[in-house]
């Protein structure tokens, strides 16, 4: 196996220390990103541990997904693991409820992962499976309107 040297840090890094970079190169980042995880699931496999340390980010803005130890055969048709493994705040909701899964299960840790690289913070924290399944279950309390709060529309 030969593997590419990136001499730069990975996201979660740039992440948390705001790196200008990062800033500046969103769209490439996010492209780049992208643009890996269909060609892993092109070539027949799931990542399953996509997060923004999984990503190293070269000193041009390149994203390279990195840490494929959890990676598995792209099944047919979405398939139940008998073993759930992962970073539980990047896990699909399919996944913590051992529910069949396929490749939208890194589609949905991607848009973790943009939601965290352009706001500095996670959607839903936890340390255990537990906790962010509980955290999702309840996920839809924070996007209720205030009833003091009315939406308005400007015509323009």
């Amino acid at each position: 196996m030969i593997l590419e040297y990136v001499d730069g840090p990975n996201l979660k890094e740039c992440i948390l220390r705001s790196d200008p970079l990062v800033a500046k190169n969103r769209l490439k980042l996010l492209a780049g990103m992208a643009a890996g995880l269909a060609h892993v699931h092109e070539r027949g496999f799931l990542h399953l541990d996509f997060k923004p340390e999984n990503v190293l980010v070269t000193r041009t803005a390149d994203a390279k997904i990195c840490d494929f130890d959890l990676a598995i055969q792209r099944p047919a048709q979405p398939k139940r693991v008998s073993k759930l493994s992962g970073t539980p705040a990047y896990l699909a909701p399919e996944q913590i409820m051992r529910e069949p899964f396929d490749e939208r299960a890194d589609i949905f840790a991607f848009g973790l992962v943009a939601y965290e690289m352009l706001t500095g913070k996670k959607p839903v924290t936890g340390d255990t499976i537990q906790e962010v399944g509980r955290k999702y279950a309840e996920f839809d309390q924070h996007l209720k309107p205030c009833a003091h709060t009315k939406p308005t529309f400007h015509r323009h």
